[in-house]
């Protein structure tokens, strides 16, 4: 069965994932939220009406990018899952990893936008203090660049290894993808997080010459 036109496209849904997460990530993030302000300046940025709505929005965004990355991941496991066969090994982890990923960032999500959200639609009161506004984001950081993130590491080393055994990808798409995963295990100290942009968007252009074959 011939595929529809819209499914060649769903490669690049790894390069929507980075939209959709560097844009939620401004929003959700308030350049007063530090843990370096004061915390008369963080409850003042967060009893802003405006800025509990675009904190809001930006958890929507990082939903929508989890769906875009749950298309993304998919395809890359159906395109390793093809070259393994009958039987496939490393697809499986692929998904697994890209699925935990994707949980991290939902959650995520909720994490730096509970208070805004509390304060726009519960009609909740402002905290007395900042220390929730404090620690709540920081949760959501752990989530996204620990525990999501290794596992998707793992994935990436898992494809990597395939690529490498079934001839799937190019050799440096290859090697791109072992440095960018050994560049992550960093991704906690916020600068090396930039491998994993480098990667999608590197991994969906490769990914857009490798359409599953018509049943």
């Amino acid at each position: 069965m011939q595929q529809a036109a819209w499914q060649r496209w769903i490669p690049l849904t790894g390069i929507l994932f980075v939209i959709l997460f560097i844009v939620g990530g401004f929003l959700v993030i308030g350049p007063e939220t530090g843990t370096d302000q004061s915390g008369q300046k963080i409850l003042d940025w967060y009893a802003k009406s405006s800025h509990q709505t675009l904190a809001v929005a930006g958890a929507y965004l990082f939903a929508l990018a989890g769906v875009a990355m749950l298309l993304f991941i998919n395809r890359l496991r159906a395109v390793v899952a093809e070259a393994e066969g009958a039987r496939p090994l490393f697809a499986p982890f692929i998904l697994g990893g890209g699925v935990v990923f994707v949980v991290s960032v939902a959650v995520a999500g909720a994490a730096f936008a509970a208070v805004p959200a509390g304060l726009k639609f519960g009609g909740e009161p402002l905290p007395a203090n900042a220390d929730l506004m404090r620690f709540l984001p920081q949760l959501g950081f752990v989530l996204v660049l620990i525990l999501g993130m290794f596992p998707l590491i793992f994935a990436m080393l898992a494809t990597a290894y395939a690529s490498m055994r079934y001839k799937i990808f190019a050799s440096w798409f290859n090697w791109l993808t072992i440095v960018c995963a050994i560049v992550l295990f960093f991704a906690a100290a916020f600068l090396p997080a930039i491998a994993l942009p480098i990667w999608l968007i590197a991994a969906s252009i490769v990914l857009m010459k490798h359409q599953p074959t018509p049943a």
